[in-house]
């Protein structure tokens, strides 16, 4: 768990059930529940309101409600061992 992690997402928010590992991971977030920060950084954009939202990888930054997003504008490909719903 880094420095100042959980800041806002734990602390400082009037949502539930968030969780957040990494240095400032969901720090912009001010309500919403059942997200998961993991990543220096990985934060809540605009809204800053988020629920059941997975954020993956530093830098990572959420935009939608009920999403999933895995790295940042710098990962070039992803991959997925074995079949993927996608």
């Amino acid at each position: 768990m880094g420095k100042q992690q959980c800041y806002q997402s734990l602390f400082q928010s009037t949502g539930d059930n968030n969780v957040a590992f990494g240095f400032q991971a969901g720090k912009k977030l001010t309500s919403g529940q059942n997200n998961v920060f993991i990543g220096y950084d990985a934060d809540a954009g605009t809204p800053k309101t988020f629920q059941q939202t997975l954020l993956f990888g530093a830098g990572a930054v959420g935009v939608e409600i009920i999403w999933v997003l895995i790295g940042n504008d710098n990962i070039e490909s992803t991959f997925f061992k074995r079949k993927s719903l996608f």
